[in-house]
């Protein structure tokens, strides 16, 4: 399955490691801003996943999130914050919803190792258990 990675992360040095990090395996879109990515996701027909920052001015993680769940072709999406509570709040208002989409949601909290989100990306595409906390 040719599956898209779409990056969305307001920091510009963190979006170049990643997109560093993923460009062997997957084809990218990297975005700056929520509002940029949700443009492209309204008319990308997928499939593709999403990895998204959760702290980012004029549309946050959750929000993009939440838009992204009514777009077609998502087949997975990963938040990652500094903020625990961000994390807590997302998996209370936003994980039921994509589980009953039978969309997997995965959260990180910064620090965090590419390769660990890789393998949950992996496992998405392939859908095995990821070997990092969902």
């Amino acid at each position: 399955m040719n599956v898209e990675l779409v990056i969305v992360d307001d920091d510009p040095e963190i979006l170049w490691v990643m997109a560093l990090t993923f460009r062997e395996e997957y084809p990218l879109r990297c975005f700056t801003t929520g509002l940029e990515a949700i443009q492209y996701l309204s008319t990308a027909s997928g499939p593709y996943l999403l990895v998204t920052d959760g702290q980012m001015p004029q549309m946050d993680g959750m929000s993009l999130l939440d838009r992204a769940l009514r777009t077609r072709g998502i087949i997975g999406a990963i938040l990652i914050t500094g903020n625990p509570k961000l994390s807590e709040e997302g998996r209370k208002t936003l994980l039921p919803r994509f589980q009953a989409a039978g969309i997997p949601l995965h959260f990180f909290e910064k620090p965090c190792l590419p390769k660990e989100i890789q393998s949950t990306l992996n496992a998405i595409v392939h859908r095995a258990p990821p070997s990092s906390d969902a």
